[in-house]
Order: structure tokens, then sequence, then C-alpha cells
């Protein structure tokens, strides 16, 4: 996805470099054994962003709706971005974003209905995270920590500085 978004906005010797940055990143090295929902939506967001950087041929447009949906399946939290692909994808593609839309409702419900077959509820996950945080406030027993503490982790693992933490915190 990395190549191929690059490839269409920049050119190839800049999609090649992307290609090989990407794929030896140490934090892409260090979660690739443990297949994260958080992971596996990004993969599934970018190559929707990929199908949409492509000629809107059939193949294109439903793999973009099918990725899209999926990402949204896989952590409703991407939203707000998938929302913004979509809105992109419908300006380019004006009616053959309706196939698009389709394919990624489609697989909404199939991720639904696969929820219900295996734990008896439709969109499991989902209600049971947004039970969990709202009507249990169970999110706010996992950090006291300061509003800048965020910020000051992401910049230390983005240039590989690790902290004496145990291998799980990050």
């Amino acid at each position: 996805s990395v190549y191929r978004i690059t490839q269409s906005l920049l050119d190839e010797t800049a999609a090649r470099v992307a290609l090989i940055a990407s794929s030896f990143w140490y934090e892409i090295v260090y979660f690739a054994h443990t297949p994260l929902p958080d992971a596996l939506a990004t993969y599934t967001l970018f190559g929707a962003l990929a199908c949409m950087l492509q000629r809107p041929s059939r193949l294109a447009v439903l793999s973009f709706g099918a990725l899209a949906g999926l990402t949204l399946a896989l952590r409703y939290q991407l939203a707000p971005p998938v929302l913004v692909a979509c809105a992109i994808a419908a300006f380019r593609w004006h009616w053959k974003s309706l196939l698009a839309m389709a394919a990624s409702i489609l697989v909404i419900l199939l991720s639904g209905a696969l929820d219900a077959y295996t734990w008896g509820v439709w969109f499991s996950s989902i209600v049971t995270n947004l039970e969990l945080n709202f009507f249990r406030d169970v999110a706010s027993g996992f950090s006291k920590s300061p509003p800048h503490y965020y910020l000051v982790v992401l910049i230390l693992t983005s240039i590989a500085v690790r902290q004496g933490c145990g291998a799980h915190a990050f």
C-alpha cells in the first residue's frame, strides 16, 4: 500500500524508498508477530487508500469499499479517516462511489453477522467496547499519566529510544 500510494503521488524512486523504509521500520517489525486489530485495521485502511488512488475500475472501487468496511469492522475508531477517504472517493468517482458504499456496507453487515454467530450479539466487540468505556468507565483506570505523557512517549519511541519499562509497555 505504501508503495502504490507513493507511486501515484510522487514517482517510482520515492515509492521504492517508501517501500523499503516502511518494510524495516522498527515499530512494524516489533509488533509484526502479533496481529493486533489496530495493525490489521491500519493495513486495510492503507489498502483502501491505495485502491482509491488507482484508476476507478470496477475492481478498484469494490476493493476500496470492501477494505474501508473491513477497516471499520476491525477498528470502528478509525471512522474519521475512513469517512474522509469515502468523501474523497465520492468526489473523484461520482456515481461509482455507490458501488464502493454497497461493498462497504456488505462487509460491515457480514462482520456483524459473524459476531452474532460466534458471540450471540450483533457487532459484539463494538457493543462491549462502548459499554465498558461509557457505562462502566473502565478506561479511567488504565492511566493517571499527565497530559503530555503520550506526546513524550510518541517522540521517544519514534526515534527508537526505549524507556526502562517492561517489554509490554509499548
